[in-house]
């Protein structure tokens, strides 16, 4: 609910497993103490507010088993404080973020894709972007690369 923003200094949330539909609210970056945001295996759906990214004090966000769609939104994927990130199993797409994480997982979101380094801690399972092939050759180890013979 929207009137959650009014408890500033709140530095956990853990309502997963509760069968919670609805989107996340934009007034979440309102909690500038929290600290876990743990919304697991619910019912949400939407995209993820680029709100959720403002939050600086932010390290663990558990958002797996929901339905969240589109983008994983620019404040999230380059959030330097987050040490845990989960959202696999939602249908998320575009790039993954370039932050590193202790733990990280983003498996089952068929649209997500991954660059060519995808030395941050995340769990595998992501396609390569596509968009040229001669930079993806490139990217590719050198048994992997055509020779044309």
């Amino acid at each position: 609910p929207e009137d959650i923003a009014l408890l500033v200094m709140l530095e956990r949330i853990d309502l997963y497993d509760n069968a919670l539909t609805g989107s996340i609210p934009q007034t979440i970056n309102s909690l500038v103490a929290l600290r876990y945001l743990y919304l697991q295996n619910n019912q949400l759906n939407g995209t993820i507010p680029s709100a959720v990214g403002d939050i600086v004090s932010l390290e663990q966000l558990t958002l797996n088993n929901n339905q969240f769609s589109g983008e994983i939104p620019l404040s999230i994927r380059t959030h330097s404080g987050l040490t845990h990130l989960y959202l696999n199993n939602n249908a998320l797409e575009g790039p993954v973020p370039s932050e590193t994480y202790t733990d990280c997982v983003m498996t089952q979101n068929t649209g997500l894709c991954a660059p060519h380094d995808v030395s941050n801690g995340c769990t595998a399972g992501l396609e390569i972007c596509v968009t040229d092939c001669v930079k993806l050759a490139a990217w590719l180890p050198a048994k992997f690369r055509g020779t044309g013979e």
